[in-house]
């Protein structure tokens, strides 16, 4: 068995030992590896295609590890009487098309899937992205991309659907749900390995865990709101009880007035607004006892709250107190309580279980990131277990011969100290935007209101009447027994 690389079609020497490859879903994954160039006449890109595959001696006989770009090279020349010069280079795999490029886009009531596939089309497609497989999964009411990473709304996307996404080493975009794509093998404890300083390891936690969640998204809209005021031939300006979402109706007396935006100088508008202000104020101060009627949608803060009662009488048998944990979700781009809502069980459903991550390594290739794969080991208490394949990393311990250390988990993906980073970034873009720090900034404080709900029902009953043949009653065309 034999590991070949190559850099824009052509295969280059590396230093034995040097490979290494990190593979994960809906995340970045990453090569490196050591390129000897005897000559010192190589010269290597950010962005040059990179291949890495094995030969092998039975079918497919070509295994693909890893397809992907240069994104960093660091070059060295060890001896000054020799021409030869090292290369180190990082890799990146196909995830780095979707985090290069960003999306403007919104979507009313549509699946989650056909979001997916609208945002392949537009960004990914022309990328050289194929489609693997993307499924339907729920109706997502309201998304808004602002600009956003094409790998961030799909992370949005796929926490919300509880699906997973990932870009394999094809270029196949799958966006599917967790259980789609089975392990080609089974793992028992015989096939791992155990040689020195190698070992499997099970770790039974979740740092992301909740069993009560909070949302604080955008802002939703009202219903229709009239609202009365009286003029005393002074006062120019009237606060509505919301913020004007959308151009108000205004009348006064009676008479429509010319509504504009607070800035324009136009000479025909009577009265300002702006979307986000309560207030609207006139060029004029209405008369004493004028009657002002104002028709408008104004806007509200959204913050909701969803818990998960079973999960909560869990934690409580076994931490004690209320067995809450909590945590908290900024939304900004989120505008509908209802999205908001959902978003909120969403979350629970992905991140409300304390999960196991069972880490192994083997030297049998063919197991790959997304895949579920059973693994039987009773020490560790896994007796058939279906867990999703978060990420798999290869190294070369030998000439020709690599060796897959597998994380499988059961729960959330949690990622890698990238990943853990990228999401610190994308929270920064977020929130920056939606922070308000003075007298506008609104605090929410939720209260849980128990209620009962009764529920009745009334069912009334057909009752037939059987006759019951016998010597006073014969049965024939005229009676029919039932």
């Amino acid at each position: 068995m034999a590991t070949t690389i190559r850099i824009s079609g052509v295969d280059i020497e590396r230093v034995k030992g040097s490979l290494q490859i990190f593979t994960a879903i809906e995340q970045r994954s990453t090569a490196s590896f050591v390129v000897v160039d005897r000559l010192g006449t190589a010269t290597y890109i950010r962005g040059q295609s990179v291949e890495i595959f094995t030969s092998l001696a039975v079918p497919p006989f070509i295994y693909p590890q890893f397809n992907g770009f240069i994104d960093a090279v660091v070059t060295t020349r060890i001896s000054p009487s020799s021409p030869t010069l090292y290369h180190a280079i990082q890799y990146m795999d196909a995830h780095y098309l979707a985090d290069k490029r960003r999306c403007a886009e919104a979507y009313g009531p549509q699946t989650a899937g056909f979001i997916a596939n609208d945002l392949y089309t537009k960004y990914l497609q022309p990328e050289g992205v194929i489609i693997g497989e993307i499924q339907a999964g729920p109706i997502i009411p309201e998304t808004l991309l602002n600009y956003s990473p094409v790998s961030l709304a799909y992370d949005g996307l796929a926490t919300r659907a509880n699906f997973i996404w990932y870009i394999d080493r094809f270029k196949r975009l799958f966006f599917v749900v967790r259980t789609t794509t089975p392990a080609p093998f089974a793992i028992t404890d015989v096939d791992i390995v155990r040689d020195e300083g190698m070992a499997s390891e099970l770790v039974k936690s979740n740092p992301l865990y909740r069993n009560r969640q909070f949302v604080r998204a955008g802002r939703d809209v009202t219903t229709p709101q009239t609202e009365d005021r009286t003029g005393d031939a002074e006062t120019k300006s009237f606060a509505m009880g919301y913020p004007l979402n959308q151009e108000p109706i205004i009348t006064v007396g009676g008479a429509p007035q010319v509504e504009g935006v607070k800035g324009l100088d136009d000479p025909a508008i009577t009265v300002f607004w702006a979307k986000g202000d309560p207030v609207i104020t006139f060029k004029i101060a209405p008369g004493v006892g004028a009657a002002i009627v104002v028709l408008y949608i104004g806007e509200y803060d959204i913050m909701i709250q969803v818990e998960d009662a079973p999960e909560i009488a869990a934690r409580k048998a076994v931490e004690g107190g209320t067995g809450i944990v909590e945590s908290m979700e900024d939304a900004p781009t989120v505008n509908s309580k209802q999205a908001a809502f959902d978003d909120g069980l969403a979350l629970l459903e992905k991140y409300g279980v304390i999960g196991k991550q069972f880490s192994f390594p083997i030297r049998v290739w063919g197991i790959e990131p997304g895949q579920m794969v059973t693994v039987t080991y009773a020490e560790y208490g896994l007796n058939a277990a279906d867990l999703l394949v978060e990420s798999v990393e290869i190294a070369e311990f030998a000439p020709g011969e690599l060796r897959y250390t597998v994380k499988a988990i059961e729960g959330p993906e949690l990622g890698d100290w990238t990943g853990f980073f990228k999401t610190l970034a994308n929270m920064k873009e977020e929130v920056l935007g939606r922070l308000n720090v003075g007298s506008d900034q609104i605090l929410i404080i939720l209260a849980s209101v128990p209620e009962n709900w009764e529920w009745s029902e009334t069912i009334t009953e057909m009752v037939y009447a059987c006759p019951i043949c016998d010597a006073g009653l014969l049965c024939g065309p005229g009676v029919i027994v039932c």
